[in-house]
């Protein structure tokens, strides 16, 4: 064994090569890593968790499969071998991946959309259709794997903070209604095509309004009523938590329609009907460039709506119990169990809150857990599927409509409003496009909206007029302290943003702006000074440089010299790369390291002193007769309430 090798890999790899080989190996199966330490006393809390993870991902899986537009069965087919693969990989021992409701939803829509484009209207057999939805849904998880797979490969996990909160909370608000909506059919027992949009699912149910199913809607809502129940009784009692309750109302549901064969007679409740038994599940999804340029969008927004479900959710967990999760170990381990899960009968498996939270709940410590949960998915398909022929199909929509309360925030919009209107604005936007123009289009669109108003925002970003606040060395806005002293002839003006294309020519407008009111305040004879305070520009890009050079070029036919203050080592380093032109800056003469020194150079330190009244007339006089050793930077009685001068009188 290797010295710190605790996985026993150093007996069959000495060496430092090899040695490398195996810690990244290790990185890639965590599993390898915890395994060799799981204790005996982590078994009764993965026990408990993983007979309630099993039950919950029947229930669940059942559920959820209709929302994909697939059979039943195709929920447990989900939560099997994805299950298995994120055991081996994942880095947050609490995290349960299978089907989640809103990305079930998404793949739904893609399934529906594709499927009635493949048949254009032709007649076809039932079982012709569930080939095709099947075959869709594969090719779906195998092309959500490959992103994500591009994502952890390119290390470009941050490609996930496109979705700004505003966008992410209208969507999902968007999402919960279109659940709801969704599960109109089966809570009612009523039809509705399966293709139609949101408004026409609710006009066609309040058309059929003398056709519901009473059973139906009765078993729907109550069992709706019953889970929204138990789910505010657990934030009293956490312990309820704990329990399934979604199987309560499966079992009970089931069992009394089969009892009073609720499926036939005047009652006509839907049930699931026979769900296939065994482990058939094997596979290849089916490729084609058609089906790929169909669905590439819908699996980069899946991909990404699935990265960050899971990404918030381990890091939630990982708060709370006091551990550690690599953000592209994730995108690595959910990518390989979307392309494994795709050979094995899988539509798109995701983390998520609701049932990760459970098994949190439950005790959970390590992922074992989730080896316990797939065994118990397992022995249902292999012994228990017969039990579920009287399910109603309105439980299965009463656990959806569930679902969508924990989707659905009020909070948040309320925060967004007070917070920033514009923000408010990005949701309001999210959810509507999400409801009426279906989740694809409206998450891809709501994105568009974010970032126009990013770069509207920045394309007129905050700037002001900077004076020096008596008494001190700090520079601070005219408007907001109107005691700030402003030296005539010099400007010092600040810029809020990092300048780039979309604001470049409003800097230069400002720039001369300002270039004019110092030529207007100068004194005769006295060169007129614009000190452009760089503090907040964090990069500039090509566009924002040659506006920059513009803006020193109308200066200077205005007789206006242009500085530059607080410039950051990034822009530095861009200033310095285009040095040589005969446009560009000189560092040494046109830039300070901040605006003391500045003032201090274009006023002089005994004019500054004065003016701002930090010295006596005593002190000023000592320093103009040249008698004094001691400079203005270190006078005792200077207040230091910056960084630098904090930095200086300590050292």
């Amino acid at each position: 064994r290797v010295h710190g090798d605790r996985s026993g890999f150093g007996l069959l790899c000495p060496g430092t090569g090899n040695m490398r080989l195996v810690s990244f190996l290790l990185s890639l199966v965590p599993a390898l890593t915890w395994i060799p330490k799981y204790t005996l006393r982590n078994i009764p809390g993965d026990l408990a968790a993983g007979l309630t993870g099993g039950v919950l991902y029947v229930a669940q899986g059942l559920s959820y499969a209709s929302l994909a537009g697939l059979p039943p069965v195709f929920g447990l087919y989900t939560s099997l071998v994805p299950v298995v693969v994120y055991f081996l990989l994942g880095s947050c021992p609490h995290q349960s991946v299978g089907p989640v409701a809103i990305v079930a939803l998404l793949v739904g829509s893609a399934v529906e959309r594709e499927t009635a484009a493949h048949f254009a209207g032709a007649v076809h057999s039932a079982e012709a259709e569930v080939s095709v939805r099947v075959a869709i849904a594969g090719w779906l998880s195998f092309a959500v794997g490959g992103v994500l797979l591009l994502l952890w490969v390119f290390r470009l996990g941050i490609v996930a903070n496109f979705l700004s909160q505003p966008v992410l909370v209208g969507f999902t608000n968007g999402s919960a209604v279109l659940l709801a909506v969704s599960q109109l059919k089966d809570t009612l027992g009523i039809k509705i095509s399966a293709s139609a949009s949101a408004v026409s699912a609710i006009r066609s149910a309040i058309e059929q309004r003398s056709h519901v199913n009473g059973w139906a809607a009765l078993v729907a809502l109550s069992s709706f009523a019953f889970l929204v129940a138990m789910s505010q009784a657990g934030k009293k009692w956490p312990r309820l938590k704990m329990f399934p309750w979604v199987v309560v109302v499966v079992v009970i549901a089931t069992s009394i329609t089969y009892a009073q064969r609720l499926d036939q007679g005047t009652a006509r409740l839907k049930v699931i009907g026979k769900i296939p038994s065994g482990l058939s599940i094997a596979s290849v999804p089916e490729f084609s460039l058609a089906l790929l340029r169909a669905t590439i969008v819908d699996a980069v927004l899946i991909a990404l709506i699935m990265y960050v479900s899971s990404i918030s959710t381990a890091k939630v967990l990982a708060r709370r119990y006091g551990y550690a999760v690599a953000s592209n170990q994730e995108l690595f381990a959910l990518g390989v169990s979307n392309v494994v899960g795709a050979f094995f009968s899988s539509f798109p498996p995701s983390g998520g809150l609701g049932r990760t939270a459970v098994l949190a709940a439950s005790g959970a410590k390590t992922l074992a857990s989730s080896l316990l949960s797939v065994l118990i998915v397992l022995f249902t398909l292999l012994f228990l599927t017969p039990l579920f022929y009287y399910t109603p199909k309105a439980v299965l929509a009463g656990i959806v409509l569930a679902s969508v309360i924990s989707l659905t925030a009020i909070k948040d919009p309320i925060h967004f409003w007070r917070v920033d209107r514009k923000d408010f604005f990005v949701f309001a936007v999210a959810a509507t496009l999400t409801f009426f123009l279906g989740i694809s289009l409206g998450l891809l669109l709501s994105v568009v909206v974010s970032l126009v108003l990013f770069l509207v925002a920045t394309s007129r970003p905050h700037s002001t007029v900077l004076g020096l606040v008596p008494n001190t060395r700090l520079f601070r806005n005219v408007k907001r302290f109107p005691s700030a002293i402003c030296f005539p002839g010099r400007v010092f003006f600040r810029f809020d943003a990092p300048l780039y294309f979309a604001n470049a020519d409003h800097l230069k407008d400002c720039l001369v702006t300002q270039g004019a009111a110092a030529a207007a305040t100068a004194s005769p004879g006295q060169a007129p000074v614009v000190v452009l305070d760089m503090t907040a520009i964090s990069f500039v890009d090509a566009t924002g440089l040659s506006a920059l050079e513009d803006a020193k070029g109308e200066l200077d036919g205005m007789d206006v010299r242009l500085a530059l203050t607080n410039v950051i080592g990034p822009v530095r380093d861009t200033i310095v790369r285009a040095a040589g032109g005969s446009r560009s800056f000189s560092l040494d003469a046109d830039t300070y390291a901040d605006n003391g020194s500045a003032l201090e150079a274009l006023v002089g330190k005994v004019a500054v002193a004065a003016a701002a009244g930090a010295v006596d007339e005593a002190r000023v006089a000592s320093l103009t007769s040249g008698n004094s050793s001691v400079g203005l930077d270190s006078y005792d009685s200077w207040p230091f309430d910056d960084d630098e001068s904090a930095l200086d009188k300590s050292l």
